[in-house]
């Protein structure tokens, strides 16, 4: 009996992080307080991009949401692809603003900024719990938030899009959290996986915009009264 509570003491002193000499399957992983306010930030504006009436609003919480993004990463990513992604946010956040003057500002959310956030804000809170449960992973813990926040933002656009444009903007978001998911888990992504990832995002951009133009061009494409700002016409 001695001989069986000696052996059971030493295992677990071999694995302090045991119980019955099975390691636990979550770990409490550092927290990067300059990421953590970074991952906060995307998570605002992706709040800003789904929910926003406005054209202007919706264009600037994309491209700050998706410009952001890669940024959250430990080590850092390679500057040139980063600045190739920023570069891609941008174009894709212009070439909307373009279609934004030809065709009426999406709806914004039908639950309002309050529920998206909170949204958010349990889905960040999810991700966190997820990483420290898969025993940390390879990347940041605040990059598995902020993707998860993204991907529950995502859903509605996808789900309940009413235009081209909302479509659009859930379907980048859909792009950048799982980006930001797999950072956190796998760990920085190579300069070539960054750099196909801006091509993406400038073509889906700049694809959204487009058929966006076409169908305000279209018979009955245009909602009268409404401007491009979202902002009914005198």
């Amino acid at each position: 009996m001695q001989r069986l509570i000696t052996t059971c003491q030493g295992a677990t002193a071999a694995h302090p992080g045991s119980i019955g000499g099975r390691r636990r399957s979550y770990t409490a992983a550092p927290v990067n307080p300059a990421l953590s306010i970074l991952a906060g930030a995307v998570t605002v504006a992706a709040v800003v991009a789904v929910s926003a009436r406005d054209g202007r609003l919706m264009t600037i919480g994309l491209v700050a949401a998706l410009a952001l993004g890669p940024l959250v990463a430990d080590p850092p990513s390679d500057p040139l692809s980063v600045a190739a992604l920023i570069a891609a946010a941008t174009l894709a956040g212009v070439l909307l603003r373009i279609a934004l003057r030809a065709v009426p500002t999406t709806r914004g959310s039908r639950l309002g900024w309050p529920a998206e956030a909170a949204a958010a804000a349990a889905a960040f809170a999810i991700g966190i719990g997820a990483h420290a449960f898969q025993a940390g992973g390879d990347g940041p813990t605040a990059a598995v938030g902020a993707g998860f926040a993204l991907l529950a933002l995502a859903i509605g656009p996808l789900v309940d899009g009413r235009d081209i444009l909302r479509l659009g903007i859930g379907l980048l978001l859909l792009i950048g959290g799982a980006n930001l998911v797999r950072v956190g888990f796998i760990g920085t992504p190579s300069a070539l996986e960054e750099l196909v990832l801006a091509a993406v995002v400038a073509v889906i951009g700049g694809v959204v915009a487009l058929l966006a133009v076409r169908d305000a061009e279209a018979p009955g494409g245009i909602v009268p009264g409404v401007a491009a700002h979202g902002h009914r016409e005198p």
